[in-house]
């Protein structure tokens, strides 16, 4: 089990730019571990993890068992888009 860095785990999820995937990881909106505290927090990623959630969104069921995983696990959760209403 190997960790990504957020430019890896960028490249994984098809080129995503490395700041989008920190700041999806901050949100909540990828599943990933945080390192250290406070605003200088490290993410790291798995690529299972990844493919789980890639998946999810591709099917609209979520795949990673968001209980077992709680302690060490940020869930991954549809954020609203910015300047989108939701209704």
């Amino acid at each position: 089990m190997k960790f990504l860095t957020p430019k890896q785990a960028a490249e994984y999820l098809g080129g995503l730019n490395d700041r989008t995937v920190t700041r999806w990881a901050r949100e909540g909106y990828l599943p990933s571990y945080p390192i250290g505290e406070g605003k200088r927090r490290l993410w790291r990623f798995l690529a299972s993890d990844l493919e789980q959630w890639m998946l999810a969104r591709r099917t609209g069921q979520i795949s990673i068992d968001i209980q077992a995983a709680a302690d060490t696990l940020l869930s991954a959760t549809d954020a609203p888009i910015r300047g989108h209403i939701i209704q």
